[in-house]
């Protein structure tokens, strides 16, 4: 008998044993084939067969359930948190460009189940605090009673579209399959073992193939979409985006344009040696004709004072006057950008108004306004944003507000007889989540208290008349006190309008609210000839002229106008004329040019663009077409010039529609980003720098207001996948800059051989050991680690907590925090390829006992085998706070040390979407050979997209998995990873024998799809595990292997 022959007996008697599963509870089903795919010439049938499932009793909150349980990670509990769960299984399916898509159900094979069925709910994520005020989502199993009071939940058999969306070109939609159908009031459970569902496509898909000229998404899309074959040549490019029109309004001659940017409102001079100084020569000054000098604001040209523009000629002793206001925006700092041209027609210029005094009555009612605000704390969930909405305020508050808070208004220049009485504005937050109702009383000087409700707000914003004749000359306060504590609140700002006594304010506005003609008189005033302007109608402010001045300094200034009440007058010496901020002479840009292809886009901070440049470089001598992108240069075009997120989000949709194809594929912010823009300072803390912002928006169904990288690069249809993949260096200076890019550059050549297979995965101990509970963080670890190939070491330290867990004595069992602690830096210095934690965490640290936090750093020692993060864990990934470093971005800055990259938490969530969404980019890495750690973790989104329930709920776990998690380091970094091992060599152990063969034999008849079903052991790629398999590594039995 031949060897071959000995081996195939061998196996044959052998493989019964290995494929027998393991005794099956009741009412299960045997594992059978998953899922096949058949393209039509209209549509898509897929043929579902479900996987084995079986039906345990688990325990929640002290009541018995029961919990239908499926083989494979691909089936997810359905439904609205507190209803029946059922699970649920989502594939996406790319489907033509337009047209009308029908679900039709062909085939169902369902079977009812004997008995009756207590079906748990499905659970709750809730935000608690622990004993140190860390905050944590835990899972509760709360019953809905509403739902298990129906008669139906679910159909078995049933297919629907759940959502739909674009992906880089693509038109996709989620088909979820149910196969489950529960009857709670009589606890009647029926399944549906198989079933086959049409797709039909209502108009033909497209015959040209685009979608192969991109070759860097391509394996993507083919990871993705479980009919790519079918679909690869539907790509439809996005709707074009135009061009920002400011740039072109600034300048419509190319004539030269200078950013004059302020940071207060008032009246700013530009002098001759501004212009000189920000880079316009003398000549092109001296020649220029003052008159054609034009100023715009977001497009708008706004009227301005020339000074010596009468001859024509701009002379040395020449300035140009304007009235400028601050940037308000919330996401931005304070700086204002106007555009200063010259050269074309001749621009606006503010009408000048004789104000000369002639009798008229004098105004003896004027108002002015005192603004209060103080900016110590940020506070991201008040007012909460609902999920996936923008956020439209800073988030900073002076403090919270329970029992009572004086303000002070210092230095009031008050009317004290006037009749006129004060009024309050003010913008609170409400400290509850929901809408409310909330009573707060004010209190000015002591005096008698004025209340004001509001009902079923977030926001508490209006005015409260105060009474007349309790405000005196110089300091007031204002005292603010809730009812009760149902209407607590943050206190923003208060802004107190007052009759003004007419003396001398510096930057203060005031107007009569009696319209007429009145005279008007300001005292105490430095200068006889003070600049004297109605700046009332935003952008065109008017010059008052020949005012009159009496006495011998300070003067009383004294003018005569027709007003009405929505002037307002300021008063502004020759001293005090402003100076602006900066003044610069814009550049030019090409950003704008559509003749440009580009794979990699860096969008840098101008501070770190130099040592930035060697990455750049690397990258263009590895055939790729990089632009390294001046931040400031997209505020200029798409902001006009402000700070701006959504200015960075139009310049991507603009480069992804506009530039030639491919459009760009990886996106790399280099710079740290921040909630705190405008620089407040917060007591006791460093401040942080905004050099990057972030994109903000309700990303965190729990907290409200958080931050999404991922959300700058979704540009094309209304889901939540990116058509680019943007990873973030979080950098704080140039040092920082160079000491990460060299990292970057180092990491394959210098990661040494011996560490290539090492993994290390840490995990926080359980807060339950029920095998169902929400935090069995060991059970998620193991999860995700059986998606490494055979080849990789896995080093594990699991903390565990006697009396709290059952903790068995396996080595890599910790029980005592300091040898856990110490056991994790040690191993982590040997050098590892991936570097996963799974646990409660917060923005600074792993765990509540601390396994791990951001301050140990230094702990570390260099090594050139650096990880690649993967974090389960609430907001590790979170770079923005105003106080904080967060632990991945201070492991990426680390020079020589930390890790190479990361794949983190920014928002809260629960395991089980952070599970799937880690294991998904394992698998991406190990199965389908992705190891780009952007790519990856694209695909990861995209399957854990398909994969996670599409709820009714507010935030479904799909669309958190794919806004929930940021990527730091190069988006384009290849991982570490040996070469595949030899076919047939299946353990990867560098031979090929009766091991390979018994495992190829142990997964007989697991089918593509099928969570059994590993591609290594399908040698001849059939797609079925089968005898032809077995053939195939015995007859490479004892092959010499390299």
């Amino acid at each position: 008998m031949t060897r071959l022959n000995w081996i195939l007996l061998f196996v044959l008697v052998l493989t019964p044993l290995l494929a027998a599963p393991a005794a099956a509870a009741p009412l299960s089903q045997p594992a059978q084939p998953d899922l096949a795919v058949t393209a039509e010439a209209n549509g898509v049938v897929l043929d579902l067969t479900l996987p084995a499932y079986r039906i345990e009793d688990v325990a929640r909150q002290g009541t018995t359930w029961q919990q239908i349980v499926l083989d494979g990670d691909d089936w997810l509990p359905g439904g609205q948190p507190g209803a029946p769960s059922l699970p649920e299984r989502g594939l996406l399916l790319a489907v033509p460009p337009t047209g009308e898509l029908t679900v039709q159900v062909l085939d169902v094979q369902r079977q009812s189940l004997a008995g009756s069925y207590r079906l748990a709910p499905k659970p709750t994520g809730v935000l608690v605090q622990d004993a140190a005020g860390d905050s944590q989502v835990v899972e509760q199993w709360l019953p809905d009673a509403a739902a298990y009071a129906a008669e139906s939940t679910g159909q078995a058999g049933q297919a629907e579209i759940t959502q739909e969306g674009w992906f880089r070109g693509y038109r996709f939609v989620r088909l979820a399959l149910h196969p489950f159908h529960y009857e709670p009031a009589s606890g009647q459970l029926q399944v549906a073992t198989a079933m086959q569902v049409r797709v039909t496509f209502a108009e033909p898909a497209p015959a040209a193939a685009p979608a192969a000229a991109d070759r860097l998404f391509a394996p993507i899309f083919q990871a993705t979409f479980v009919n790519f074959a079918q679909a690869a040549g539907w790509h439809s490019g996005p709707a074009p985006v135009a061009p920002p029109t400011d740039a072109a309004q600034r300048a419509p001659n190319d004539d030269p344009s200078v950013k004059v940017t302020v940071n207060a409102d008032g009246l700013y001079r530009v002098s001759y040696n501004d212009l000189l100084n920000a880079g316009v020569t003398a000549a092109a000054l001296n020649s220029l004709n003052p008159r054609t000098f034009r100023l715009l604001d977001a497009g708008q040209e706004q009227h301005i004072h020339v000074l010596g523009e009468e001859d024509n000629v701009f002379n040395a002793t020449d300035s140009i006057l304007f009235y400028g206001l601050r940037n308000t925006a919330p996401h931005s700092d304070d700086n204002n950008v106007y555009w200063l041209s010259w050269g074309g027609a001749n621009g606006l210029r503010m009408a000048q108004q004789n104000a000369a005094p002639a009798g008229a009555t004098l105004a003896t009612t004027l108002l002015t306004t005192a603004h209060a605000e103080e900016n110590k704390e940020y506070k991201q969930q008040r007012p909460y944003v609902e999920w996936l909405q923008p956020v439209l305020y800073d988030n900073w508050y002076s403090e919270l507000v329970s029992v009572s808070k004086v303000v002070a208004f210092p230095g009031l220049k008050v009317n004290t007889a006037s009749p006129v009485a004060p009024v309050l504005s003010v913008w609170l937050a409400g400290d509850q989540q929901n809408p409310a109702n909330y009573t707060v009383q004010f209190s000015l000087n002591g005096g008698a208290q004025q209340s004001k409700s509001w009902n079923g707000v977030r926001v508490l914003e209006g005015t409260v008349n105060l009474p007349a004749g309790a405000l005196v000359n110089g300091a007031n306060s204002v005292e603010l006190r809730p009812v009760s504590a149902a209407s607590a609140f943050w206190l923003d700002w208060l802004r107190l309008t007052y009759p003004y006594n007419g003396q001398y304010l510096a930057g203060a506005t005031f107007h009569n609210p009696d319209s007429g003609t009145w005279r008007y008189q300001i005292s105490n005033v430095a200068s006889t000839t003070p600049w004297l302007l109605n700046v009332g109608a935003a952008g065109q402010p008017r010059l008052l002229t020949n005012a009159a001045a009496t006495g011998e300094g300070p003067y009383t200034i004294e003018w005569q106008a027709s007003t009405t009440a929505a002037d307002r007058f300021l008063v502004v010496p020759p001293a005090e004329v402003r100076q602006p901020a900066a003044v610069a002479l814009w550049q030019g840009s090409t950003l704008l040019d559509v003749n440009q292809q580009v794979d990699y886009l860096m969008i840098a901070h101008p501070a770190f663009m130099t040592a930035a440049q060697p990455l750049a470089a690397m990258h263009a001598a590895n055939g790729l077409t990089v632009r390294m992108v001046n931040v400031q240069e997209i505020y200029d075009l798409f902001s006009d010039g402000s700070v701006s997120p959504d200015a960075i989000r139009s310049y991507l949709a603009y480069a992804y529609s506009a530039y030639q194809r491919p459009a760009p594929t990886y996106v790399l912010l280099i710079g740290d980003g921040s909630v705190n823009p405008r620089s407040y300072q917060p007591g006791g803390f460093t401040l942080r720098p905004n050099w990057i912002p972030p994109y903000q928006g309700g990303f965190d169904y729990w907290s409200g207001a958080s931050v999404s990288d991922n959300a700058f690069v979704r540009v094309q249809g209304d889901d939540l996948l990116g058509e680019m993949i943007i990873s973030r260096l979080p950098v704080n200076s140039a040092a920082e800059t160079s000491a990460v890019v060299n990292k970057i550059l180092n990491y394959r050549p210098a990661f040494p051989q011996s560490r290539q297979f090492n993994t290390l995965w840490v995990a926080d101990n359980p807060d339950s050991d029920l095998p169902g509970a929400g935090t069995q963080f060991h059970m998620a670890s193991d999860e995700t680690l059986a998606a490494l190939q055979p080849q990789f070491q896995v080093d594990r330290v699991y903390f565990c907590v006697p009396g709290v867990n059952n903790c068995p004595t396996d080595p890599w069992v910790y029980t005592d925090l300091a040898a856990a602690r110490a056991a994790i830096v040690s191993k982590w210095n040997q050098g590892q390829m991936l570097l996963h934690f799974t646990g409660h965490g917060s923005m600074t640290t792993w765990a509540h006992e601390q396994l791990f936090r951001v301050y140990w750093i230094d702990q570390l020692t260099a090594n050139p085998a650096l990880p690649f993060l993967l974090v389960s864990s609430c907001t590790n990934g979170y770079f923005v706070s105003e106080r904080y470093d967060g632990i991945d971005e201070g492991l990426l800055r680390a020079a020589g040390k930390g890790t190479i990259g990361g794949f983190t938490g920014v928002t809260f969530d629960t395991l089980m979407p952070q599970t799937h969404l880690l294991t998904d980019f394992v698998e991406a890495v190990m199965e389908d050979g992705i190891t780009q750690v952007g790519a990856a973790a694209t695909v990861a989104r995209a399957r854990t997209y398909a994969a996670l329930p599409s709820s009714p709920s507010n935030a479904p776990e799909n669309e958190r998995a794919a806004v929930g998690h940021g990527l730091t380091g190069d988006p384009a970094l290849a991982l570490i990873k040996p070469e595949a091992c030899a076919p047939g060599d299946v353990n990867c152990d560098g031979v090929i024998d009766i091991v390979d063969v018994q495992l190829v034999a142990g997964a007989w008849n697991a089918v593509a799809w099928m969570p059994t079903y590993n591609p290594r052991f399908d040698l001849v790629r059939d797609g079925i595990i089968d005898v032809n398999d077995i053939m195939a590594v015995a007859n490479l039995w004892h092959t010499p292997l390299p």
